[in-house]
């Protein structure tokens, strides 16, 4: 018997696997690896097979086949509802979209004896008097309303496709290897250390708790005697609040973690009060008491809670070898694992296949084209043969890339540019919803489609644009180095980035997983004398230097220059204490010597 679990890495799928593997089945684990993902602890086992694999893709059907599967428990969601608060569309993308594909491969294959759907008892909504199974559906929360969607689907395809499908809603399920951002696993962990524990509202929510062990019976009853098309209901008599479960794992744990009250949800349904009367004429019911499994999960967070997820995440970076690439690295290796990526991202196919070996959480670029032999600026790109780097390195290489994390649904961090700008009379500072209006070189030209590219993907890559990038060290890439060597200087006031502050953000914004459009800059404009009057008075008393007009600056240049000043009020949204570009350039010129800046230290967001 060949069975396909997804979702087996996750708290109920994990538990579901070993509890089949000990039945002597043959197990097909498919799991895209989320944050709250871990691959089970088993040994050489010839009847255990792990792919990692979003749902989304497109070769679901070619595992069915290659497989042999037979049977299908699919467990594979998003299921943290306050995160679906913040991130719906990802919900109804992973829940929604992720059941539609398997359910397409599925009926494609058609050898499936029996097909199911974990779904939950949010889906109706808050109730209180002890419903069945042919209650309405009533979600009031996105995550509910995305698990309703995905029941349609498996419902309509039983109807139109013959599919036989069983769905399961079951209560809050609780025990070992649940990853601690649900109730009672996060209050264990804050108890073990003693910290206080965050109630939502008043506390006085209420939920039945059903063991996770209990569930695994649960669906393996309806998989060998369920009636297709029909719903079961998980259901346990142990129901408590908020506050009790605090109350009764802190006198169990002997800690003196106190509880604080914070903002509650936008809504918090008060109880989930459902009848498994159903279930139970199939011949399961609960074996597990309150006492024993909160025992066993107690026990089990308080060997593996502070070690089973303890692994890095895993971040496949492109660029590592270059100036800014290098000091990312730097950052980010004490919060990840960083893989650095060896083919060429100019080659869709090379890319996939590294991203399939890999297997990365989230993908850094950092990779483009300014200068080249011969030349250290824009202006090697406006040389006769070299478009084809500029379109290759700054625009086909970082989409290409953009795309497969679009596709797979894993998050990307461009490094983009501002210099796509210019100050007109009509317009003076850039918003990140602006629209390019400077195409006085090449470089800027392409580097603008490309922004417009990276907008395409708005839930999966972070747009970080940078301008006239300075940092603490001597590289000769370091913007106050350059204008320091130059025999003159057009001082234009400008939006410019000190790496130092910048990147850490970046990295931070990263690990939050954060999307969109951002102006990466300081706060605030600086013209080049600004900078050269500091440098002169900081670290070099006998400097000098002559500046000269835009007219004259342009007779000497291949192309034209882009100044401008990018707003960063979003920015400063999440990340307040930004320091202004007169504060953030004078301090790196005093921490200068090839000393790092103290700032350059992941910040915490607000």
């Amino acid at each position: 018997m060949s069975i396909l679990v997804t979702g087996g890495c996750g708290f109920i799928g994990s538990n579901l696997v070993y509890h089949l593997l000990s039945k002597g089945a043959h197990v097909v684990n498919l799991d895209c690896m989320s944050y709250n993902s871990r691959t089970p602890d088993i040994p050489d086992e010839s009847e255990y097979v792990f792919i990692q694999k979003n749902l989304r893709d497109a070769d679901i059907l070619k595992i069915l086949i290659d497989h042999n599967i037979q049977y299908v428990y699919h467990l594979a969601a998003q299921t943290h509802v306050d995160l679906s608060f913040r991130n719906s569309v990802h919900f109804s993308r992973d829940n929604v979209v992720g059941t539609h594909n398997l359910l397409e491969a599925v009926c494609k294959y058609g050898k499936c004896k029996r097909f199911v759907h974990m779904s939950t008892d949010e889906v109706y909504g808050q109730v209180f008097d002890n419903v069945s199974e042919t209650a309405i559906m009533n979600p009031t929360n996105p995550y509910a309303a995305t698990k309703c969607g995905a029941e349609m689907l498996v419902r309509a395809y039983g109807h139109s496709y013959g599919l036989q499908y069983v769905i399961a809603r079951g209560n809050n399920v609780y025990g070992p290897r649940q990853y601690p951002d649900k109730l009672i696993p996060i209050f264990l962990n804050k108890m073990f250390k003693g910290e206080p524990c965050e109630i939502h509202g008043d506390g006085n929510a209420q939920r039945h708790f059903v063991f996770v062990m209990d569930v695994c019976e649960a669906l393996e009853a309806m998989m060998s005697s369920g009636t297709p098309g029909e719903v079961y209901n998980i259901a346990s008599p142990d129901e408590f609040s908020v506050n009790q479960i605090f109350d009764i794992l802190k006198m169990v744990t002997g800690s003196t973690s106190e509880k604080v009250n914070v903002s509650d949800r936008p809504y918090n349904d008060q109880r989930y009060h459902i009848d498994c009367s159903k279930l139970i004429e199939l011949g399961w019911a609960p074996k597990v008491t309150w006492k024993n499994g909160l025992t066993e999960t107690i026990t089990w967070y308080r060997e593996h809670g502070a070690t089973y997820w303890h692994s890095k995440p895993r971040w496949l970076m492109y660029g590592a070898r270059g100036w800014i690439g290098q000091k990312y690295c730097s950052i980010a290796a004490e919060h990840v694992e960083l893989i650095h990526g060896k083919a060429r991202a100019n080659c869709p196919e090379a890319i996939r296949a590294e991203m399939d070996a890999v297997c990365a959480e989230h993908v850094v670029c950092i990779i483009g084209r300014t200068h080249g032999p011969g030349c250290g600026t824009i202006d090697w790109l406006e040389q006769p043969g070299h478009l084809r780097y500029n379109v290759r390195d700054n625009l086909f290489a970082p989409f290409v890339l953009a795309t497969e994390c679009h596709r797979r649904g894993i998050k990307m961090t461009y490094m983009g540019t501002g210099c796509i700008f210019k100050f007109t009379d009509e317009q003076k500072i850039f918003t990140e919803e602006d629209l390019p209006n400077f195409f006085g070189s090449s470089y800027s030209i392409v580097k603008g489609f490309t922004d417009q590219m990276m907008k395409l993907y708005p839930d999966t890559v972070l747009n970080c644009r940078i301008r006239m990038p300075i940092s603490s060290d001597r590289s000769p890439r370091n913007f106050i180095t350059k204008i320091t060597t130059y025999e003159k200087i057009c001082s234009m006031p400008n939006s410019m980035t000190v790496l130092e502050e910048i990147l850490p953000i970046m990295v931070d914004m990263a690990l939050n997983e954060r999307t969109g459009t951002y102006n990466m800059t300081n706060p605030g404009l600086i013209s080049h004398n600004e900078i050269l009057e500091m440098y002169r008075e900081i670290v070099d008393p006998d400097f000098t230097w002559k500046n000269f007009s835009q007219e004259e600056q342009l007779k000497i240049l291949a192309a034209d220059r882009s100044n401008n000043e990018l707003t960063t009020d979003k920015l400063q949204t999440l990340y307040p204490r930004l320091r202004p570009i007169r504060q953030a350039v004078r301090e790196t010129l005093l921490s200068s010597g090839g000393t790092q800046c103290q700032r350059s230290k992941v910040p915490k967001h607000s």
